[in-house]
């Protein structure tokens, strides 16, 4: 896990600037006066030495809220990494923000994993716990787009849908969530019950 580290704001260069919802900008600068910064914003540390600037990946928002509320740092996590990768990383946390299609989303965040980043530091980014990430991880590697949109829509954790995933065929892991779902049996039955419908494809029915 990367430290996160206060960092003054007149050294943070905003690279791919947006215009700002001024009705959004109110109510995130009212949520950090009331409640502070729940997320630290996101930095590129590849070109410090050369510029002498931390460039911005995520937080905008954040930072122009922090300065209105004349707070003169913010705290930050640091990456080093090219362009290309922070502005896939800044696409990555708006579309966790806008609830995107999960297979799409997914393959970003496999992406992210594959250019270095730990599981922690993705999560740091897109607001998801590391158990989400490990799940999207598994779950893209499975190519199980329908449990995918489960953990997505919040029907089922991303630890019910790995497991969901792990049984033999399409048709058990349909009939696993609609089960689930409709409380038939619960997360510590999973396993047992996911075992006999694989028993039931070997054996036939008894």
């Amino acid at each position: 896990m990367r430290k996160i580290q206060d960092i003054p704001i007149s050294k943070i260069k905003i690279i791919n600037p947006r215009e700002r919802d001024p009705s959004k900008f109110e109510e995130n600068v009212n949520s950090i006066r009331d409640v502070g910064l729940k997320r630290p914003v996101v930095l590129n540390t590849r070109y410090l030495d050369k510029t002498g600037m931390y460039e911005l990946v995520c937080g905008q928002g954040r930072i122009e809220a922090v300065r209105q509320l004349g707070e003169l740092t913010i705290p930050a996590l640091m990456v080093d990494v090219d362009r290309p990768t922070a502005l896939i990383m800044s696409i990555a946390e708006n579309a966790a923000r806008q609830t995107p299609a999960p297979i799409w989303f997914a393959k970003m965040v496999k992406g992210l994993y594959e250019s270095g980043m730990s599981a922690n530091d993705i999560g740091e980014v897109i607001g998801k716990s590391d158990e989400a990430v490990y799940g999207y991880l598994k779950l893209i590697k499975w190519g199980e787009e329908i449990l995918l949109n489960a953990v997505e829509q919040g029907r089922v954790s991303a630890t019910v849908a790995i497991e969901m995933a792990r049984s033999s065929t399409p048709e058990n892991q349909r009939l696993l969530l609609e089960g689930y779902e409709q409380g038939e049996f619960n997360p510590r039955e999973l396993k047992t019950v996911r075992k006999l419908l694989d028993l039931r494809n070997r054996f036939g029915k008894v």
